[in-house]
């Protein structure tokens, strides 16, 4: 669900600022998952 979302706002190129910020947290996430 969460990739979903990610794409969409990457199709977005004025979110790019947004995306950046949720692939941080994304990665912050995969961290506590591993």
């Amino acid at each position: 669900m969460d990739e979903n979302s990610v794409s969409h706002r990457s199709a977005t190129p004025r979110r790019k600022k947004n995306t950046n910020k949720l692939i941080t947290v994304l990665k912050a996430h995969h961290k506590l998952f591993l």
